[in-house]
């Protein structure tokens, strides 16, 4: 697991940890072949790891990579959009990690697991506090000008008569595939003050979306 850089940013009682991931698992996770992977990662798309850490990647590196191709597969190459595409990680993220059940762990005494996994289920503000969204409308919309715009309701796109045609990527239904896909929590939330005596217990999030 690779853990939170500040904790002490998120929760006083509580540490949290997102998972790591292999290229196999990335690969398998974004929709994407190994091979173009490989090859994406070698022209700098996919961050090329230290040696002995490559075979490792971070949630925030999978959604990333995910992004690139889900607009490659609109027909938009990702030397394009690799710049652009950087302020979307947090809020895809965001959506993976509420949207599906199990996209998140608890661990610790069963009090305070149950507390606190409701906490997190039942309001958004324990997501936002960990992974910092900069905008929380589930449509990105690539529009025939070349400008990424933003929808919570796809309809007042269609509405609008601004776009003769354009591609469009739902982070909600990107978050739901992305953490089926993984078949693991991304994130770990484990509890200081459990101690030896106490009972562990281990719960998984539900969905929000």
């Amino acid at each position: 697991m690779t853990a939170v850089q500040d904790n002490s940013n998120f929760d006083e009682e509580w540490d949290a940890a997102f998972a790591s991931f292999s290229p196999k698992e990335v690969a398998m996770m974004t929709g994407m072949s190994p091979q173009l992977l490989r090859l994406w990662r070698k022209r700098g798309y996919v961050p090329e790891k230290e040696r002995g850490e490559w075979s490792k990647h971070t949630p925030q590196e999978v959604v990333h990579a995910y992004l690139l191709y889900a607009f490659s597969q609109l027909g938009i190459a990702p030397s394009q959009i690799v710049s652009s595409v950087e302020y979307l990680v947090p809020d895809l993220l965001f959506f993976t990690i509420t949207s599906s059940d199990g996209a998140c762990s608890f661990h610790g005494a069963e009090h305070a697991v149950d507390s606190f996994r409701r906490q997190f289920d039942e309001t958004l503000d324990l997501a936002r506090q960990l992974v910092s969204p900069g905008d929380e409308r589930r449509y990105v919309v690539a529009a025939s000008d070349g400008v990424f715009r933003r929808y919570s309701d796809l309809s007042a796109a269609l509405e609008s008569h601004t776009f003769e045609y354009f591609r469009c990527v739902d982070l909600v239904s990107a978050g739901l595939a992305i953490a089926a896909r993984a078949q693991r929590p991304l994130v770990s939330f484990y509890h200081r003050e459990t101690s030896g005596a106490d009972a562990t217990v281990r719960r998984l999030s539900h969905g929000q979306r």
